[in-house]
């Protein structure tokens, strides 16, 4: 028999990537779920990733929502563009440092 159960019927999620990594949150009946993946780059210009996984209760979940929300604000006023990088410039310096190492 299995070990893996059906939580819910559907359990919710949101995914978003680009070149700084990946995030995922699963919401069941049992809590949520958050993983993240990020790619930087060392000093060489090799790409390096790393990773983390939580489960979260409830009420954990909520208090990071209003963290979010709090941290968005500020964003917000920081940087009203939303990116100081954007996807396209990390992209840029990566490959600038890409060729920079083959020489």
């Amino acid at each position: 028999m299995s070990m893996l159960q059906k939580l819910t019927p559907e359990p919710r999620l949101w995914a978003t990537s680009g070149t700084w990594g990946e995030a995922e949150i699963v919401g069941s009946s049992r809590g949520v779920l958050v993983s993240l993946s990020g790619r930087n780059y060392d000093t060489f210009g090799h790409q390096r990733i790393s990773s983390a996984l939580a489960s979260l209760t409830p009420a954990e979940a909520r208090r990071l929502a209003h963290l979010l929300r709090e941290a968005s604000a500020v964003a917000d006023i920081a940087t009203p563009d939303h990116r100081v990088w954007s996807d396209a410039t990390v992209a840029d310096v990566a490959a600038h440092l890409d060729r920079r190492a083959a020489q």
